[in-house]
């Protein structure tokens, strides 16, 4: 009975240490975890930082357009550009692409 009850107790301990171990691997598991959840929260805050910025140059260029059409279409621009005085080079002109392989 004595020996029944010592291999009964033998599996007990067995059994805690293995639950021991298994709480010890899941607790790196979680630590590991929480520092990913830290790592991804601090990415997207800069993904989040770059859309700001990306958006506030999408406003400023989207001004700066809307400034250039209304210049565009004022009666004094209108008599300069027939007169040739603003001149914007063509995409295809060797001068305003030097690295056209030309």
């Amino acid at each position: 009975k004595d020996e029944h009850e010592q291999e009964h107790l033998m599996a007990l301990i067995d059994e805690a240490h293995k639950a021991k171990q298994s709480l010890r691997e899941a607790g790196l598991r979680e630590k590991e975890l929480v520092k990913d959840n830290n790592d991804m929260k601090i990415f997207i805050k800069h993904l989040n930082d770059a859309k700001l910025k990306a958006e506030a140059e999408v406003r400023r260029l989207h001004t700066q357009l809307v400034s250039l059409q209304r210049e565009a279409k004022s009666p004094s621009n209108k008599q300069h550009l027939r007169a040739g005085s603003i001149s914007s080079p063509s995409p295809a002109s060797p001068i305003s692409n030097p690295a056209s392989p030309r």
